[in-house]
């Protein structure tokens, strides 16, 4: 593990926590338009929705954004495969001001932040919590839009990242169900604007009178604290936000969209082992996050994951059957998304666009997913770099593993991580 490295939040103060200052880092978030190093944007939030936020909830938000920014901040270290494990967990204590000191430093709230993010992340994490001097409105962290139509308070908040799986998770609200819906999209990078709003304008299309009601957020940082691309406590920042629109709408309860495979999130080599595979959603994960924001809200609040039972070919079929197939090419799946350009929207050689290529296929929708939208045809096309011809025979061979495994015992036995 590497040494510890401290994060100072806000205009807190590491007096006697912090024994090297100059090697602390500083983060200051600030509504729409301050003047921290950190600016948190909550867009597209319908007057009618504002209410009230509670103290507490406030305060998780802006906990949250320290957390995936500190995590995008500090650099992991050895990612070869002979030294990454001591290298690739960080030790990270936050100092972060709050609205509530006693109870984030309360140790049922404490144990359940950093056993979550620690299991999510693959890193130690401690937090300090101190008085926060200087308070200001939840209001500026948001962007009202009323030019969007509320017919009816939404009945479901449902996270939508804009991939195969929350796509069909928002036709399966919005057609299926016929539920008003929320949906709340992190928007991690502007690359991905114009095919978030084309997604948006179609669903809004096939819905008609039931169209969901669209909720970004954005998390901007000073280009230099741009450094690691993992990413790993994404989805907490995700929930957070996803549970104070809930609240503000007097809901109990978040939604996420995610197949079982993917939410198990098996290794798909040997290498990829512990936080080197996302666990995003994975049931421990969303049990934690489920703790957390039911002791922010003092009441029961259920974190929800209605496809964990599904394969992502069973996603595909479902988007098929609602009579949506056409929006599948507009969805996005790659993770390599710095590489993405206009007429490439996919690389085609990660795991998740490999997955997505064997899904679609699986379910019989290959022809909705045009292959000049990847930038490599992983069935056709050679692939120029060892990890990429690693990740796609690993891919085909831990596929064949798991087939060949006669029962649910056997499967536990193999891949003790699920349990």
């Amino acid at each position: 593990m590497q040494t510890k490295k401290f994060v100072i939040c806000g205009n807190a103060s590491a007096k006697g926590i912090s024994d090297d200052p100059k090697n602390d880092i500083r983060l200051r978030l600030s509504g729409v338009n301050g003047e921290g190093n950190v600016t948190l944007r909550i867009e597209d939030i319908h007057s009618k929705m504002f209410g009230t936020v509670p103290t507490k909830f406030h305060d998780l938000l802006e906990i949250a954004t320290y957390v995936y920014s500190a995590d995008q901040v500090i650099l992991r270290g050895a990612d070869d495969v002979d030294s990454f494990g001591d290298g690739w967990r960080r030790d990270l204590h936050f100092v972060v001001p709050v609205r509530n000191p006693d109870f984030w430093n309360g140790e049922e709230v404490k144990n359940a932040l950093t056993s979550t993010l620690g299991f999510l992340s693959d890193d130690n994490y401690a937090f300090s919590f101190v008085k926060l001097e200087q308070d200001h409105s939840f209001q500026d962290y948001l962007e009202f839009n009323d030019a969007q139509t509320m017919d009816g308070k939404p009945e479901r908040v449902a996270m939508f990242s804009g991939g195969l799986d929350s796509l069909a998770g928002a036709l399966d609200e919005a057609l299926g169900q016929r539920r008003r819906v929320a949906l709340v999209t992190h928007k991690a990078t502007p690359k991905l604007n114009t095919r978030h709003k084309t997604l948006q304008d179609l669903l809004a299309q096939k819905a008609g009178d039931n169209a969901p009601h669209q909720i970004s957020a954005r998390v901007h940082k000073k280009k230099p604290l741009n450094r690691e691309y993992t990413q790993r406590s994404r989805s907490f920042l995700f929930v957070s936000i996803g549970a104070t629109i809930a609240k503000l709408l007097g809901l109990s309860s978040v939604r996420f969209y995610e197949n079982g495979v993917i939410s198990l999130n098996l290794p798909v080599c040997a290498q990829v082992v512990g936080g080197r595979a996302a666990r995003t959603t994975h049931p421990k994960v969303m049990k934690g996050f489920q703790d957390i924001i039911t002791l922010v809200a003092e009441a029961p609040f259920t974190v929800e994951n209605p496809y964990i039972w599904k394969t992502k070919a069973e996603v595909v079929e479902q988007i098929v059957k609602l009579g949506c197939a056409d929006l599948i090419k507009h969805s996005m799946t790659c993770t390599h998304t710095w590489e993405m350009t206009n007429q490439h929207t996919h690389c085609g050689l990660c795991s998740q666009c490999i997955d997505r290529r064997f899904a679609l296929i699986a379910a019989k929708a290959d022809q909705y997913d045009p292959i000049e939208h990847y930038k490599t045809d992983v069935f056709t096309q050679s692939r120029n770099k060892d990890d990429d011809n690693i990740m796609s025979a690993s891919y085909l061979e831990r596929a064949n593993q798991v087939i060949s495994l006669e029962n649910v015992g056997q499967f536990l036995a193999k891949y003790a991580e699920v349990k």
